[in-house]
């Protein structure tokens, strides 16, 4: 931390015979001796097992996954000779970080509420400016315009949406200071006022300079300090989602901040602490990605793990325009003026972005590589170039990549069309594989016992009335014998004394042979065991929740292909399968062409022929 706090890099060693381009500090970086796999700590971490390293049991789950894509990525993409794997890059996805626990329902929740601010801005620019193109970096400049209630915090000057393209974002504290491009880190001013502010933080510049004019606009001048500090206080940071209010409390934090400078390295070290970690620092120490590269060092001990930096991520995404690979396959997710594809809306329509951001990390080691310390990766995040660096840019920025502006700028460009076509033909194959648990054991009931007031019938069939209590009121309801426990006991029940029954919550699957019939989740194997007796001995074949199947018909090809189980449901017409297409992220309550509900499995077993697919961990059928 301390490292990190004085601006110091944990990962790299000190300069020295050994190593030239090292930092000038006085010892090596304390996580520097992770990059040497013969270090005494790495041999360490090797010998010592995953659950003594985290007690999160979700982590657990999604290492033991990671292991087997691995193993399936080996075996379906090299043969299954790891040393023609050289390079692994690595991300860890926001779903782990930041919804653990969560189901999708409740996570697609919570990004609605989290893009909150953002679907504003897109609908104020829309409203203020109809049939104007809407770019990423518009829409996010509009975000910091609301933030700051439309006014430039050094000149106190109020400016509207039409103004927004000739607004320039500027780090409030130096980018040299603190590395990150955040909603946070920014504030929106003139070019003028910007040039001014030079290399000091917002604070030192209204306190060095207010009251003067600003070169090239007389008419505009530097707030009195009073009236910055009065401005930043009344800054709202209590509305919308709690991500909201933690990025407008760090700006106005950093808008706070004084005493910077380059030649007063200790002086920095108090401003530095009140600054607090960059979101790049974090990701840096992380445990997640720490435990993704055992994982990963553990079954390819010889390959290079590159983990790619946010700021050269950030790049990337402003620069190659990847998304129009959607047009065909999610063409919904166009924005209705300008027809671009925004990655917005496809969270919501497709799994499949997941799957391009995927390939947009595999492209930038070999696009930007890490080679010359790192050179290309962090002149990229500059805003400007060193005049010392240029020469040492200049040989290694190749020409079919990159263009070198005359204001000192390094600029990414687009993807070729061909390398964007190869990735559009990959996402149409819809790999898309859920991860569907194998585990028979235990029992899945609803908490409330209910009242069983009379059977009609025997055997599984038999229809069962209960009653239960609900905001003090009694209610009824009628529910099939298969889906109760303690109707019909093999032996002594407690709950046929109290003459109550308990919902199972929850099915395994549907056995297909030797007749469809639904598994519920209580003593499965036993029941798998018998289904096998009454077929003859012969293995059942069953269906599961989030398993593909996929259909075929010469008389019905609009449903023909790949599908995902949703839900497999016992209705008294017989068992019910809600089904969706594999890349599919809508709603399955939702009206889509992409969504089949309610499909009679008799009937589609009559219909269509029907193939399991025993998939691999990367989506490939076997």
């Amino acid at each position: 931390m301390e490292e990190i706090l004085d601006g110091e890099d944990p990962t790299r060693p000190a300069r020295g015979e050994a190593h030239p381009d090292g930092e000038l500090k006085a010892h090596d970086g304390c996580l520097y001796c992770l990059l040497d796999t013969d270090s005494s700590v790495n041999q360490y971490q090797k010998e010592r097992r995953l659950d003594t390293m985290t007690n999160n049991h979700l982590v657990r789950h999604r290492m033991l996954i990671l292991d087997r894509l691995l193993k399936d990525l080996i075996q379906d993409f090299a043969g299954g000779q790891k040393d023609r794997i050289s390079r692994i890059c690595v991300e860890v996805g926001k779903e782990l970080t930041a919804f653990p626990g969560m189901d999708s329902k409740k996570i697609q929740t919570e990004l609605n509420l989290r893009q909150k601010s953002h679907t504003e801005a897109v609908n104020r620019l829309k409203r203020d400016l109809p049939g104007k193109a809407l770019s990423a970096n518009l829409i996010r400049k509009c975000r910091i315009a609301m933030d700051m209630n439309w006014t430039c915090p050094f000149t106190g000057e109020r400016y509207g949406a039409h103004e927004l393209e000739s607004m320039e974002m500027e780090h409030i504290v130096p980018y040299s200071f603190r590395q990150s491009n955040a909603l946070s880190s920014l504030v929106l001013t003139r070019k003028e006022v910007n040039k001014m502010k030079g290399q000091r933080t917002g604070y030192d510049f209204v306190e060095q300079e207010q009251g003067k004019p600003v070169t090239g606009r007389t008419n505009l001048h530097i707030c009195s300090f009073n009236n910055y500090r009065e401005f930043v206080e009344k800054l709202d940071d209590k509305k919308w989602h709690e991500d909201d209010r933690k990025r407008k409390k760090k700006r106005k934090a950093l808008l706070m901040v004084r005493g910077l400078s380059h030649r007063h390295q200790l002086q920095n070290h108090d401003a530095m602490k009140e600054i607090g970690m960059t979101e790049g620092m974090m990701t840096q120490s992380s445990h997640l990605m720490k435990l993704a590269c055992k994982s990963i060092k553990t079954s390819l001990p010889d390959a290079h793990i590159d983990m790619i930096p946010g700021a050269v991520t950030a790049e990337v995404r402003k620069a190659w325009d990847v998304f129009w690979v959607f047009k065909e396959l999610c063409p919904e997710a166009a924005d209705p003026d300008s027809g671009k594809i925004l990655k917005e809306n496809l969270r919501s329509l497709t799994h499949l972005h997941h799957a391009l951001d995927a390939c947009v990390l595999g492209l930038i080691p070999y696009i930007i590589p890490a080679h010359h310390n790192g050179l290309l990766r962090r002149v990229l995040a500059m805003r400007r170039i060193p005049e010392k660096l240029i020469p040492q840019v200049r040989p290694v920025a190749n020409q079919r990549h990159y263009v070198l502006n005359d204001d000192g700028r390094m600029m990414l460009r687009d993807l070729s069309a061909s390398l964007k076509e190869n990735i559009r033909e990959q996402l149409m194959e819809q790999r898309v594989i859920q991860h569907v648990p194998a585990d028979m054991g235990g029992a899945l009931l609803k908490e409330t016992m209910q009242r069983v007031l009379s059977v009609d019938g025997s055997g599984e069939d038999a229809m069962v009335s209960l009653s239960k209590k609900k905001d003090g009121k009694k209610e009824k309801n009628q529910v099939k014998a298969s889906k109760l426990v303690g109707v019909f006991p093999e032996g002594p029940s407690k709950l046929k004394a109290l003459k109550a029954a308990i919902e199972i919550d929850g099915n395994y699957g549907v056995a297909l042979d030797p007749k469809p019939v639904v598994i519920r989740h209580i003593k499965v194997f036993k029941r798998i065991m018998a289904l096998k007796e009454q077929n003859g001995g012969k293995p059942v074949r069953i269906l599961k929740k989030g398993m593909l199947i996929h259909l075929t018909s010469s008389k019905d090809p609009k449903h023909a292909g790949v599908w995902r189980i949703e839900s497999i449901q016992d209705s008294k017409g017989g068992v019910k399968l809600d089904l969706q297409r594999a890349h599919c992220a809508v709603p399955k309550n939702k009206t889509h062409e992409c969504n089949w509900r309610e499909v009679d499995l008799i009937s589609l077993l009559k219909k269509y022929q029907m193939k399991r697919y025993p998939t691999s961990y990367t989506g490939t059928p076997r």
